[in-house]
């Protein structure tokens, strides 16, 4: 008894199937390189992120840590201003009309 003619060529195609779809199947493992980069990168951005907060909070600087006469000085404004301010929202409402044309120039 003969096997047939196609039967070496159906099973060469059977194991090539076989190993195209195992290639497929086959995950790529991931290198520790790449978690390791991975990791640095995000560490860094966080760094550079907190380096630069810390520096957007050094930048509001008070008057009253300069000088002690400069924060007097503050005070003594803030004061003024919040009078004047007082005195025209009497103003206004004694005067609604005048005071829309004051808003208005």
């Amino acid at each position: 008894m003969e096997p047939p003619a196609g039967l070496w060529a159906k099973i060469e195609l059977e194991l090539d199937a076989k190993k195209t779809q195992e290639a497929q199947n086959k995950k790529k493992p991931i290198k520790l390189y790449l978690w390791m980069s991975v990791a640095a990168s995000i560490v860094v951005v966080f760094g550079i992120v907190w380096l630069y907060a810390g520096r957007l909070q050094n930048k509001d600087l008070e008057i009253a840590d300069v000088n002690a006469a400069y924060a007097q000085k503050e005070v003594h404004f803030t004061g003024l201003i919040t009078e004047k301010r007082d005195s025209l929202a009497i103003f206004a409402s004694a005067n609604p009309e005048l005071y829309k044309k004051f808003t208005a120039d």
